[in-house]
């Protein structure tokens, strides 16, 4: 079992206790909402005419988002229980969205298929540098050659005081404490304590602009906002395009 599995025993305790998916509060309202509705009303895409991919979708909040503006949309997540509550509210709201649990570490996209990709929060829960230059190359052969890639992320910013429970490494790898029976194959042991890594929080934007630019993209569109709150990293954004 790789390290990011965790997501379904996660999604499982959230859907538990009430909550409609990763962001807290209502369904439609995500976090990723203002965002996505300013890329929209910036971009040349028709939605009626256009495939979109949303990478990490979760429960679906973003696809369904997509979805009812006029995108014929993909969604895709490691965590089963994700994927099928996402089917359940698409059906809700009559939308037809093709819902799937996937590991895009592994598993190839169809290439040149998507108009629109979007990261929903997706790209900093894939740890190793490996995985990471084989999810973006994933992505970049998967969009269509003027479609667009529009993600955010997390990243170090200059006045953020990282949390002492991320226990954050100087490569930004954040590592959580995990009984022996949970172990996986990219666990370390200190001090006879199991360490899970779980999130990678780049120490710098300019590290993420080159992983882009080295899978092939062409950003032409980027800010770096800072943390919300103390419990908060700072957010990269970007739209990009495959370069021709």
């Amino acid at each position: 079992m790789k390290y990011y599995h965790g997501h379904d025993n996660l999604y499982q305790k959230l859907l538990a206790r009430g909550q409609a998916g990763w962001d807290k509060g209502d369904y439609e309202s995500f976090q990723m909402l203002p965002l996505i509705k300013q890329f929209l009303s910036e971009s040349h895409l028709k939605p009626s005419q256009s495939c979109a991919l949303d990478l990490g979708c979760g429960t679906g909040s973003l696809a369904c988002f997509l979805a009812a503006q006029g995108f014929t949309v993909t969604g895709i997540d490691i965590s089963t229980t994700a994927i099928q509550s996402a089917k359940e509210q698409a059906r809700k709201r009559n939308l037809n969205i093709d819902f799937r649990a996937a590991d895009l570490c592994y598993e190839h996209l169809p290439e040149k298929t998507f108009d629109l990709i979007t990261d929903n929060h997706f790209l900093h829960c894939i740890v190793f540098p490996d995985e990471r230059k084989a999810v973006l190359k994933n992505i970049r052969q998967a969009l269509k050659p003027h479609g667009e890639f529009w993600m955010e992320t997390m990243v170090n910013y200059p006045q953020m005081i990282p949390a002492k429970e991320w226990n954050l490494d100087e490569e930004g790898i954040s590592w959580y404490p995990i009984p022996p029976d949970q172990k996986t194959e990219e666990c370390i042991e200190r001090d006879g304590q199991l360490w899970l890594p779980t999130r990678r929080i780049q120490p710098s934007d300019q590290i993420i602009i080159n992983e882009l630019h080295q899978a092939g993209f062409h950003i032409f569109w980027q800010e770096t906002t800072p943390p919300k709150d103390e419990k908060d990293t700072g957010a990269f954004r970007a739209k990009c395009r495959p370069n021709q």
